[in-house]
Parts: structure tokens; C-alpha cells; sequence
């Protein structure tokens, strides 16, 4: 958390956009405890809270790196990534803020599921999901 209050985004606006995004979940969770049950998640293992999840996000994206949303967990989070990937193909470029808020929505609905104390958290990230996945892939539609 130290790190990101001294972090500067870099890169593409789609970056720039996501590290906000993943900077204010960071200091909006503070120190849950998130389990890492199978370890395969970097950000959760390397952390073990939601905030440092986050932070980690944010710091990995001022950097310049591609972060991939979060694994699914169950079917209907496989079905919602799949879509979230194949909007940000395109939404990256067309419509940055809108596909980092919609990559940022789908990661804090993921993340939080994982903690039974976040699980209100967890379904109002699913709730703005709802909105903010449409919304990017009908940008994305309309500029085919």
C-alpha cells in the first residue's frame, strides 16, 4: 500500500484508467484476509488481503503490465470473463475507461466472492457489473 501511494500510471489510457480503478478498491478494502485455497492466484498468494490484491493490481498495471482479469470460480463467472475478454479485445482501444471499470467490476465481484465476509461487497461489484459490461460491449459493437 505504501508503493501505490507513490505509484504514477503509465501507458496506454486503458492502463492509466485501470490503475485508478484498482487503486481505489485497494484503499477501499483494507485488510480483509482473502484465502488462497489453491493457490493460483499471484495477487491473492503474494498478498493474502484484498486490499494488497488490489494494490499489487495497481501497482503491476503503472508498470506498464498487462493484468488479465481474475480467474473464474464458478460457472457464471466463467460465462461473465468470457465475455469481459472479448470485449476488452476491442474496448481497450475504443472505449479505455469504460473496459478498465468493467475489468475492475468483474475483479472485485471475483475477489470479494472469495471472503464470506465481503459477499454484500461481492454482489454490488456483480450489480455494477451488470451495468458496466453491456455498456462496454455495445461501444465496442458500434465501432466495428
Amino acid at each position: 500500500m505504501d508503493d501505490l501511494a507513490d505509484a504514477q500510471a503509465q501507458g496506454s489510457a486503458f492502463n492509466r484508467a485501470l490503475f485508478a480503478n484498482y487503486s481505489y478498491l485497494a484503499k477501499s478494502f483494507g485488510d480483509v484476509e482473502i484465502p488462497d485455497n489453491d493457490g493460483d492466484n499471484q495477487y491473492v498468494s503474494s498478498t493474502g488481503s484484498l486490499a494488497g490484491a488490489y494494490a499489487r493490481k495497481a501497482l503491476d498495471t503503472a508498470k506498464g503490465i498487462d493484468v488479465a482479469p481474475e480467474p473464474a470460480r464458478t460457472q457464471a463467472g466463467d460465462q461473465a470473463r468470457t465475455r469481459l475478454v472479448r470485449a476488452l479485445m476491442r474496448g481497450r482501444d475504443y472505449a479505455p475507461e469504460a473496459a478498465a471499470r468493467a475489468q475492475a467490476d468483474y475483479d472485485c465481484w471475483t475477489l470479494n466472492a472469495r471472503v464470506s465476509q465481503q459477499l454484500s461487497a461481492s454482489d454490488q461489484c456483480k450489480h455494477s457489473l451488470d451495468i458496466t459490461l453491456p455498456r462496454l460491449e455495445r461501444t465496442v459493437q458500434q465501432a466495428r
